[in-house]
Parts: C-alpha cells; structure tokens; sequence
C-alpha cells in the first residue's frame, strides 16, 4: 500500500529532452486536503490526452482532451452540483461544431455552431 497523496503540491515524472527537464508521464495537482484538483498527462513536456480537474467538493469540474498541447476533441463540463454545464469540441485549440450549454437546474439554456473559434450559429 502506498503513502497518501501529497497534501497540496503536484506530482509529476520528467525526462531530459535536449538538456532540458520536460514533464512525461502522469501529472496530478492535489489540494491541501489531499484530494486531487487536476489530473492528466505530459508527453514530451506538452498536455496529452484526458484532462480532469475538480471542484472543492470533489464533483467533476471538467474533462478536456489535449494533443501536443494544444486542446483538440471533446469538452465536458459541469457544475458544483453535479449537473452538466457545457459539452463541446475543440479542434487545434478552437472551437468546432456544435456547442451546448445548460442552467445548473439541468435545462438546455442555448446551443451555438462554431467554425474555426468563430460563432457562425
């Protein structure tokens, strides 16, 4: 059995890169009551594949997805209650296709087509 999570600090494993340290691998910030605020994955020194981050109360704040470090797929995000707040993609860092918002008692507020980052819809 393992030691418990760091109180607030992060933890994150690294290589060396051209004589320079770069974080690889699993990176995770914790809070000070040692529950995790954020947790992904480093490639190369860039944010890679499935990012999470949580609110104070341990609900899911959101889940992005990142290539190169850049966000590029889906985004989901909720509120402290629970209740999803906005579903979305990115593509190169920009906002693609439809995106859709709810009011925190779960009700659709508004959906919006994106292009490039810009509203078209």
């Amino acid at each position: 059995m393992g030691e418990a999570p760091p109180n607030g600090s992060e933890t994150w494993c690294a290589k060396t890169v051209n004589g320079h340290e770069v974080k690889e691998g699993p990176f995770v910030i914790y809070r000070d009551d040692g529950s995790k605020m954020i947790q992904g994955e480093y490639h190369d020194g860039k944010q890679s594949g499935e990012w999470t981050q949580w609110f104070d109360n341990g609900q899911k704040a959101s889940i992005d997805h990142y290539k190169d470090g850049v966000q590029d797929g889906e985004h989901v995000g909720w509120y402290t209650n629970g209740k999803i707040a906005a579903t979305g993609i990115y593509k190169d860092g920009k906002r693609e296709g439809v995106w859709k918002r709810w009011d925190p008692n779960g009700f659709k507020n508004w959906e919006e087509t994106y292009k490039d980052d810009k509203k078209i819809s």
